[in-house]
């Protein structure tokens, strides 16, 4: 009699406690989605940005970003429940059918998302594109080049030379990095370079780029840490990025440490931001590989992200 009660106590506080938690967990949500309907702007309001930027170089606004720490997991997952900056027209551009898991998983590769929009999207003729991370998929860069951009397409990783793929796509066997050298890439000694020494190439220093797709596995976190530390006037000079991050699976692990990947990527979203650029979009990876439950919500690995730069040296966009 007196062990089924003693089980009966403990079956109850057990119970308590699990409420306890879920309480607890509501709350913590409910703070985080707070803390981003407070920071909401629309359109007519991103106006009061222009006093803070306009004006400022792209250097000073690095030096006076107030870069808050990440201070704990939910403030990064709920970075994407904001409300996006509002792009009116929003286009699918590229992606083709990919399976895996000998076709038992299918799922779309390759499309970025692009705000077509005045004054942000990509001009009907003479823009430019630099996509950077190819592997044989050629969907969007093909149909930026049917709009009349002219594409340069790098991968280091394919079996191809450098080459013409047509009369608007050029394609190098070269990488992004932070650095210009050599870089093992997948098992495979590559040949990168920084962006700007890249622009100075091709003849493109000092020009705009319409739209830059940064798809390299994760190596985008040393290479926009490099533009927007050494030469942000770089980034400023671009009018959308379109890019997929890869934070990996959350493990429970400390979030607040500076060399947390987590972290890292919570310090880049501030300093894009402080640089004028707005996420109008974000998904996670379609690939199922991608996908976990953390706290009864299905999170991801991997996510596609768009920014528009709607604040440039003399005001708004």
């Amino acid at each position: 009699m007196e062990s089924s009660a003693r089980l009966l106590r403990t079956s109850f506080q057990t119970l308590i406690l699990l409420c306890l938690m879920g309480i607890l967990g509501l709350l913590a949500d409910r703070h985080i989605k707070t803390f981003y309907e407070s920071a909401r702007l629309s359109r007519a309001e991103l106006a009061s940005l222009t006093p803070h930027l306009s004006g400022k170089s792209a250097s000073e606004r690095i030096e006076e970003c107030e870069v808050k720490p990440l201070r704990g997991i939910l403030y990064f997952f709920g970075y994407f429940r904001q409300d996006l900056y509002p792009c009116e027209n929003k286009e699918n551009v590229g992606g083709t059918e990919a399976s895996a898991l000998l076709g038992l998983i299918k799922f779309r590769d390759g499309d970025k998302w692009v705000c077509t929009d005045e004054g942000v999207g990509p001009a009907a003729r003479d823009c430019l594109v630099y996509s950077f991370g190819i592997n044989y998929e050629w969907s969007f860069d093909d149909a930026m080049a049917e709009r009349g951009c002219k594409v340069f397409s790098f991968d280091p990783t394919m079996q191809s030379p450098d080459h013409q793929r047509s009369e608007n796509v050029m394609f190098l066997k070269l990488g992004i990095s932070n650095f210009t050298g050599h870089q093992v890439i997948a098992g495979v000694q590559s040949k990168v370079a920084r962006l700007p020494d890249i622009m100075a190439r091709l003849g493109h220093t000092g020009r705009e780029i319409d739209y830059l797709k940064i798809d390299i596995e994760g190596m985008e976190v040393a290479v926009l840490q490099d533009l927007l530390l050494r030469d942000p006037d770089i980034l400023a000079s671009v009018k959308q990025i379109g890019m997929e991050i890869h934070p990996g699976f959350y493990k429970d692990e400390d979030v607040t440490k500076p060399d947390n990947i987590f972290h890292q990527y919570w310090n880049l979203f501030q300093l894009l931001d402080c640089m004028g650029f707005r996420l109008i979009h974000w998904n996670k990876n379609e690939y199922k590989g991608n996908h976990y439950i953390w706290r009864g919500k299905k999170r991801a690995a991997c996510y596609e992200v768009v920014y528009v730069r709607v604040v440039n040296d003399s005001g708004m966009s």
